[in-house]
């Protein structure tokens, strides 16, 4: 048997320039991931690892068969309770992908694992990824996200492994009417996704060339996609930027973090249209994360901050007041150092300096 020898990419010598530096990097011809040449050259390594290893494929099944045969492959997990629904996803045995399902809060027991996926009574079947990915190679859901109403679910697919996914929509399934799907595709999306109060529209992110999230973009349903609104966009390279939702379904959040700085925006989920507004503006080295409180507690903001040498943090309260109006801190958490009086973060309350919108 001749001994099997690894393919050697040929050397193709790139000058890089940036400013006045400049440097030659060989293999800058491997990043055309479409070229044929490195397809090619992809192809070989692969063939090449498959048949040096291929004495090893009896132990992998072993190891395979024996790691299968202690998990219980047919499960589910536990239910998350959200007002009037409890969530949880099902496993099913051979098959690759999640099915998530809800039911009616306030049932008690667990679900039944070995039960068929919207067999229970109440349950219902809100995404079943198996479905979803027959036909691909390749398949992910990146986002899944129910509406306020909890009436649309908002999900994210990949199909080629690329992170770039797509967005869509459909209705939740109740004991009367089955989920359906709606027309709104929104493509080029990263992961990120949050819907605001209204039930219609919906915040998500996008990518650069580079695959840093740097954009948070405004959708409302029904709408043409070419409508979309650019909410926010992260222009330092640094920063990569994500979208979620207070607990409280009070605020949008968007975030916008580096190694070790960190800003927040805020825009109010009652008004989806309206600017988002910083919490407190970036300062290097400064890190923080911001929650929302409501109802009889008052309407505050908690913030997690390692500002004035907090290096373990400390919490703070704030009143989550969107004016040019800045109040002091009213709480500090007594377990972390507290900053010195006006140096931390909304230490004289949240600003209202809004970014540019379109």
């Amino acid at each position: 048997m001749s001994e099997l020898r690894p393919p050697v990419a040929p050397a193709r010598p790139t000058p890089l320039r940036h400013d006045t530096d400049e440097r030659i990097d060989p293999w800058f011809w491997l990043r055309e991931r479409d070229d044929p040449e490195v397809l090619a050259y992809l192809e070989a390594e692969n063939t090449y690892t498959r048949d040096t290893l291929a004495r090893l494929a009896p132990l992998r099944s072993l190891l395979f068969d024996e790691i299968v045969g202690r998990v219980q492959e047919t499960d589910t997990s536990a239910p998350v309770r959200r007002g009037p629904f409890e969530y949880f996803s099902r496993t099913i045995e051979g098959q690759q992908y999640a099915v998530h399902c809800r039911r009616p809060s306030g049932g008690g027991a667990l679900p039944d694992p070995l039960a068929p996926p919207g067999s229970d009574p109440g349950e219902t079947v809100i995404l079943d990824e198996n479905e979803l990915a027959a036909g691909h190679d390749y398949f992910s859901v990146g986002d899944l996200a129910v509406d306020p109403g909890q009436d649309i679910a908002a999900y994210s697919i990949d199909v080629d492994g690329g992170e770039r996914h797509e967005l869509r929509f459909r209705t939740c399934p109740t004991a009367a009417t089955p989920g359906a799907e709606l027309t709104d595709v929104v493509g080029d999306v990263y992961y990120g996704v949050a819907w605001a109060n209204d039930g219609a529209t919906v915040f998500y992110t996008r990518p650069d060339a580079a695959m840093r999230p740097w954009q948070i973009w405004r959708h409302t349903l029904g709408t043409p996609v070419a409508d979309d609104a650019l909410v926010f966009q992260e222009e330092d390279e640094r920063f990569y930027v994500g979208v979620g939702r207070t607990r409280s379904g009070r605020f949008v959040v968007i975030s916008t973090s580096s190694k070790i700085t960190s800003e927040v925006w805020l825009v109010d989920a009652d008004a989806p249209a309206a600017p988002p507004v910083v919490v407190e503006p970036r300062a290097h080295g400064h890190e923080y994360h911001v929650e929302h409180q409501g109802g009889a507690g008052g309407d505050r903001l908690f913030v997690l901050t390692n500002a004035g040498g907090a290096d373990n943090f400390a919490l703070m309260a704030t009143p989550a007041s969107t004016t040019s109006t800045r109040s002091p801190a009213s709480s500090w958490c007594p377990s972390a150092p507290k900053p010195s009086s006006g140096s931390g973060c909304c230490a004289s309350g949240p600003r209202a300096t809004s970014s540019t919108t379109t």
